[in-house]
């Protein structure tokens, strides 16, 4: 029997939406606060529209429930303003919380209210779709989007909402295993969160850089990035993202065979989501834990845990969780040697991708997995198919340009960055000589 290989999960990355903000119980309260101080429905919608940027982070339910609420208040009397953004930030939850629906609907309603010559509504409305798509893992779609809004919002010079389409355009990149690109997006909108000394907006790059390094294979650097992710969300109360981490750092040490300790961030992940009503990335993590039982020879424990990831994964219909549900589930029966049953679920897997643009290592594995289940069963031919299919995905993804150009783009980041630092540093010390000389004068 061949080795059974290990299917790696895929790494969470962190879709952002048009407004991220700090998730604090601190920030609700003010905003309650202020919220009935104020002395007109304009005034009381633009402070809950901060409040929803908060509620958001905290349970999507939520705010969804209380964004629905008050878009009829502004419809009635007719705040244009809080009627647009309303209707972007239910079509961003209704994403996140997998209702494409429903999120559809928001934004082909608000594609009609929009005024013409409001040209930052329109940025937002292809950003909010480009997401919308990039949940879908349709990333053609979100990359065709985002470019649109990119490049309003670089004409207009709109730092607040740039980094978003930088970070979520990078995320389409990545998906398709262009890292040079991914990796150029994702500096770009490093850069302005540094320069604002945006810390939420840091963390979030740093969390979907950190899933660059590791397909890289640079695992020291990917490791750096989470652990320092994990700091500033707990300093700024960012709980989605904290757990996006965690189920990261599984992954990461899944790569290093570290099966225990993966384990328990997959098992600290789950319960997160769950308490963020995130069902997909509950799903996510318990799959990973599944596949961490199989490694620590406890395979019943593992099919439990298969079972209530793909139940999850179903309600998030989201194809990244769904695919990632079915071939643990497969996974786990497969080191049982149990070939036709996981054959089952690796083909449910595969074809939750069908519609989407993904093209990385571990839909490669995945069709390898498969291969080696049809093989046991004796349909040599059908295992000779997938296994080609493997290859060609492999060999795409690993491709030596891809990945140096890559690795390029790191260094001259870095070598910029050290760079500057020293330059800062230098003008400090002039300064101090040039006061110093004046002093003397």
């Amino acid at each position: 029997m061949k080795q059974l290989v290990l299917i790696p999960a895929f790494f969470v990355l962190m879709i952002v939406s048009i407004s991220a903000a700090s998730g604090q119980n601190t920030k609700i309260r003010k905003y309650d606060s202020l919220i009935r101080l104020a002395k007109t429905d304009t005034a009381r919608i633009n402070l809950i529209l901060w409040k929803l940027d908060v509620l958001a982070t905290i349970n999507l339910d939520s705010a969804i429930n209380l964004a629905t609420k008050t878009l009829t208040e502004a419809q009635k009397i007719k705040f244009y303003k809080g009627e647009i953004t309303l209707s972007q930030k239910l079509a961003t939850n209704y994403a996140f919380k997998g209702n494409f629906e429903a999120a559809s609907e928001q934004l082909k309603n608000l594609e009609k209210r929009i005024q013409s010559k409001d040209s930052a509504a329109f940025a937002s409305l292809y950003s909010t779709w480009g997401l919308f798509y990039g949940m879908q893992s349709k990333y053609d779609s979100s990359i065709f989007f985002l470019k649109k809004a990119i490049r309003i919002y670089e004409r207009t010079g709109t730092d607040i909402n740039l980094p978003t389409s930088y970070t979520n355009i990078a995320i389409g990149y990545q998906q398709q295993s262009n890292f040079p690109m991914a990796i150029q997006f994702q500096q770009k909108a490093l850069t302005i969160y540094e320069k604002n000394k945006n810390e939420s907006g840091q963390a979030h790059v740093l969390l979907n850089m950190g899933t660059i390094y590791n397909n890289l294979k640079d695992l020291k650097r990917a490791e750096s990035s989470y652990l320092k992710v994990i700091e500033l969300a707990k300093k700024n109360q960012l709980n989605r993202v904290e757990l996006y981490a965690y189920s990261n750092l599984s992954n990461l040490y899944m790569d290093e065979q570290k099966w225990q300790k993966s384990y328990e961030y997959a098992i600290k992940a789950a319960e997160m989501g769950g308490k963020n009503g995130d069902q997909g990335i509950q799903a996510a993590s318990l799959s990973k834990a599944s596949m961490m039982m199989v490694r620590l020879n406890q395979p019943e424990n593992a099919i439990a845990l298969s079972k209530r990831a793909i139940a999850l994964a179903d309600s998030s219909a989201q194809p990244l969780n769904i695919n990632q549900a079915y071939t643990g589930m497969g996974f786990a029966l497969m080191s049982q040697k149990r070939w036709k049953e996981a054959i089952f679920y690796y083909e449910k897997g595969i074809n939750s991708f069908k519609n989407s643009d993904i093209y990385n290592s571990h839909y490669g594995l995945v069709y390898k997995e498969l291969s080696e289940c049809y093989e046991k069963t004796g349909n040599f031919s059908k295992a000779l198919e997938l296994y080609k299919q493997s290859v060609l995905i492999n060999d795409s993804v690993t491709n030596r340009d891809n990945i140096q150009k890559a690795t390029e783009q790191t260094m001259n980041y870095e070598f910029a960055q050290k760079e500057q630092s020293a330059k800062v540093i230098q003008d400090a010390k002039d300064e101090v000589n040039r006061t110093r000389q004046i002093a003397l004068i």
